[in-house]
């Protein structure tokens, strides 16, 4: 039940009065309205549980000796229900033994009064244990506001410590991947640095193959030698599309989350067995994508069960997205370098090194003076007629062991050769 314990100046202390003597209900209304509380007068115990159901009061004046249910089997009824117990209770009894008091306390009462009425004593309790529920209800506030504010200051606690790791992880994985020498160099890091970061026991990669198929890259995490049986029989397997869970991300091109792949059906994971016999339970993965094709994806596993955590797949989603920038900028730099491979390789076979090195460096006007030069023409004789009676592979075989002597010969001497 949830208290108030602020109260406007008019506000009306609510008295349920429970007694079965209309001549102390009578007398009892008359005292509490007279000073301005209102009064709600019951005669037995069911009577007084559904009022109090009805609307919570802020006292109960309880007779003990009624015939139905007596004062304490009520206050025990009360007392066991949470948005009852904290109801301050005054027992009323012409009884005077002590031991009903003790009783009465035992219960959960919170004060006595004996008849016949006193009118200072009635009123001087009343007013007591209303000061005292008033002071209970204002604390109960305080600490709920306290609790809320420290709440909001674990989770605001909470969020800035998630913030600071990924911001590292993504700091690290970039990092890693801009001086990684090559893909399968830069899974490797990758793999360790995830798993490490966010706690999770094994990480693992999955290429396409030329065979159509999903195979186990050779880079891997794995945070305890327990685990490396469960790593050792991935080596071993290949993943068609849409089979197995790096098959069906293969296919989708999405990230999928599995709670616990020990019980997964096989169609859902197909190594639950060994993933149950070295304690594996969570499972995700998340695609490597790069023109919209898939380059590889990556697994992770956990020992204990996790619900879908959509936050770490989107953290790992942009660790996958900065790998495949990667690759696609190690392809463009492989093609590049290819290409000025290629392009030097025709400029140094037509004319030399030094000549070649400067129209490769965008030199328009390239004329030389040289005071002492010797020359060589040579000539094929009888070349076209000699062409005819061969093949072309022939001839390709025939002029490769021409010039390639020639090249020898002029990297014996010392000399520039030009075609």
């Amino acid at each position: 039940m949830q208290i108030k314990a602020e109260k406007t100046e008019n506000y009306q202390a609510d008295i349920l009065v429970v007694d079965d003597t209309p001549d102390n209900l009578r007398l009892l209304i008359r005292i509490l309205q007279k000073n301005g509380y209102k009064v709600r007068p019951v005669t037995n115990g069911f009577s007084a549980i559904d009022a109090i159901k009805s609307s919570a009061p802020d006292l109960i004046l309880l007779d003990i000796m009624m015939p139905d249910i007596d004062g304490y089997e009520l206050c025990k009824k009360l007392k066991s229900q949470p948005e009852f117990k904290e109801i301050p209770i005054i027992f009323l009894s012409a009884l005077e033994e002590g031991i009903n008091k003790a009783q009465a306390f035992e219960v959960g009462g919170a004060d006595y009064i004996t008849k016949p009425f006193q009118v200072k004593e009635v009123l001087a309790r009343v007013s007591n244990q209303l000061t005292v529920r008033s002071l209970q209800m204002q604390l109960q506030e305080k600490n709920q506001i306290l609790t809320a504010k420290n709440i909001q200051l674990h989770e605001e606690i909470a969020e800035r410590h998630q913030v600071e790791m990924e911001t590292r992880l993504l700091l690290k994985a970039t990092q890693a991947i801009s001086k990684s020498e090559s893909f399968e160099s830069a899974i490797d890091v990758i793999l360790g640095l995830i798993c490490q970061t966010i706690e999770w026991n094994l990480g693992e990669a999955w290429i396409p193959c030329s065979e159509g198929v999903l195979k186990c890259a050779t880079g891997r995490y794995v945070s305890d030698s327990s685990f490396a049986q469960f790593r050792q029989t991935n080596w071993e397997l290949t993943f068609a599309a849409g089979v197995g869970l790096p098959g069906r991300i293969w296919q989708s091109q999405q990230s999928e989350w599995i709670e616990d792949v020990s019980t997964a059906p096989e169609q859902v994971f197909l190594q639950s067995q060994f993933a149950m016999n070295v304690g594996l339970k969570a499972a995700f993965g998340v695609p490597i994508l790069a023109d919209n094709q898939v380059l590889a994806i990556l697994i992770f596993y956990q020992e204990n069960n996790l619900e879908c955590q959509p936050r770490l797949l989107e953290l790992v989603s942009a660790v996958a997205m900065q790998l495949g920038s990667l690759i696609q900028r190690k392809q463009a730099e492989a093609a590049l370098k290819l290409q000025q491979e290629q392009t030097e390789k025709l400029l140094l076979n037509i004319l030399p090194k030094p000549i070649a090195d400067r129209l490769q460096k965008e030199q328009k006007l390239i004329a030389d003076h040289f005071d002492d030069v010797t020359v060589l023409f040579a000539d094929l004789v009888g070349f076209t007629e000699f062409s005819a009676h061969k093949s072309p592979t022939q001839l390709v075989e025939i002029l490769n062991a021409i010039f390639s002597e020639f090249d020898r010969l002029s990297e014996l001497h010392g000399l520039e050769k030009i075609k």
